[in-house]
């Protein structure tokens, strides 16, 4: 019986190690890409504003055919009106508003809204629009420009601004509502994974104990060798991460039309991001790794069971 009782818990043990990695792996995910300020943090640290903003520039420009455009300085004015709208510091402060409100929806605080405050950039859109359009189309449409844009509404909200221009509704905005409840289920089903996998971690853990019940040595031993085995393999995993990371360079991103420098911060982002989720397996994999040792050092000191002596009349048996 006490063989077979061993034989089951060296089984379980790779299968309790994959359990510890899966949950400091999830709940690092859980703590930072799912955290507003910690996403607040990457854009600030990847000059991410700044590269977006003069990437919508160059795309607008590029793209926008208007009167005089095809000189230097009808390109230049036009920039210059393009940069009154599109600003950093305006940017930053919408995508860190709508990021907190995305952050409360998932946890189930709020309704969800996302939304761009036009009313500091309305002058500066109606100057854009007069530069393309005739004046009396461009006049109604600098009045129906709304003070906010709801982005799971884009049609709604831009009725009559789009109306007004003789543009068609939007394509594909009425799927954005349906796409973030979809992204929302994944998350609570991503959560709830990890408190399973909490509750089967622990449950495996007593389980490995009782099964040596009465071999204190052995529960010790088997116990450093389980933080061994899952510091090992946390370590493995992190540093698979971290050189996933580090190979996120320029050049090996493949996005058409956009900018070398746009493609950098893309690929700057990603790296801290994953470098970010790697780190806490690194660091949880190393400290294992010492508890193993400490609790191995531990083991001599912890005395087998002591069998009872026995009589003379048992030794002459």
């Amino acid at each position: 019986m006490r063989v077979l009782r061993t034989f089951v818990a060296v089984l379980l043990l790779p299968v309790l190690a994959v359990v510890v990695v899966g949950f400091i792996l999830g709940t690092s995910v859980n703590e930072t890409v799912l955290h507003a300020d910690f996403l607040k943090t990457e854009f600030i640290k990847t000059n991410a504003y700044e590269v977006l903003v003069n990437e919508l520039q160059r795309q607008l420009v590029r793209s926008t055919a208007i009167p005089g455009q095809s000189t230097a300085a009808g390109q230049d004015e036009f920039s210059s009106i393009v940069s009154q709208v599109l600003e950093p510091a305006w940017l930053q402060t919408e995508v860190e508003r709508n990021l907190d409100g995305l952050e409360a929806w998932l946890n189930n605080d709020g309704q969800l809204a996302l939304a761009l405050d036009l009313t500091s950039r309305r002058a500066a859109l109606t100057a854009i629009l007069q530069q393309q359009l005739p004046d009396r189309i461009a006049t109604d449409a600098g009045q129906a420009l709304p003070e906010q844009i709801d982005l799971l509404n884009l049609n709604q909200s831009l009725g009559p601004f789009l109306d007004s221009i003789g543009s068609p509704p939007i394509s594909g905005a009425e799927e954005l509502r349906a796409n973030f409840e979809s992204f929302k289920q994944t998350v609570q089903e991503f959560r709830r994974w990890l408190t399973v996998a909490f509750v089967v971690l622990v449950g495996l853990g007593v389980f490995e104990l009782l099964l040596m019940a009465g071999q204190r040595k052995k529960q010790v031993r088997w116990l450093s060798t389980m933080l061994w085995v899952s510091g090992l393999l946390s370590l493995a995993v992190g540093a698979i991460g971290l050189l996933g990371a580090n190979a996120l360079v320029v050049g090996q991103l493949t996005l058409g039309g956009l900018s070398p420098a746009t493609q950098s911060a893309i690929a700057g982002l990603a790296r801290n991001i994953v470098a970010a989720v790697s780190y806490p397996l690194l660091a949880v994999g190393a400290a294992l790794i010492l508890g193993s040792l400490v609790v191995r050092f531990l083991s001599v000191f912890v005395r087998r069971p002591s069998t009872p002596a026995s009589t003379p009349n048992q030794r002459h048996r």
